[in-house]
C-alpha cells in the first residue's frame, strides 16, 4: 500500500506534534511548581518566622507548606535545654 504525499507528511509530523504538546504541557506544569514556592523562606528562622511547624528534633527542623525541610544551625560551645528530658546538650566544634 502506497501512501499519497499528504498521508506521509501527515504520518510523519502528527506524532511529532503530539510528543511538542506533551513536552509543553510537562514544562508549563513544572514551572507553576516553582512560583509557589514561598520567596521569603529561606532559612530555619525565616520558616519558624512565617509560622511552618518545627519538629521537635535535635537540632530542629522547620518544614514548609511546598515540602521544604531547614535545619537550625547550632553555635559551637552552647548550651541547648531540651525541655522533653530536661538535659542539656553541649554543642561542641567539629574543628580540631
Amino acid at each position: 500500500m502506497k501512501l499519497s504525499r499528504t498521508g506521509l507528511i501527515l504520518a510523519v509530523a502528527s506524532p511529532l506534534i503530539a510528543i511538542l504538546v506533551i513536552f509543553g504541557v510537562i514544562v508549563l506544569t513544572q514551572d507553576s511548581n516553582i512560583t509557589d514556592f514561598d520567596l521569603d523562606v529561606f532559612d530555619f528562622e525565616s520558616c519558624a518566622a512565617k509560622g511552618y511547624p518545627i519538629m521537635e528534633s535535635f537540632p530542629r527542623q522547620c518544614r514548609t507548606d511546598d515540602g521544604r525541610l531547614f535545619t537550625e544551625i547550632l553555635q559551637p560551645n552552647a548550651f541547648y535545654h531540651s525541655q522533653d528530658s530536661l538535659v542539656n546538650y553541649l554543642v561542641t566544634s567539629t574543628n580540631i
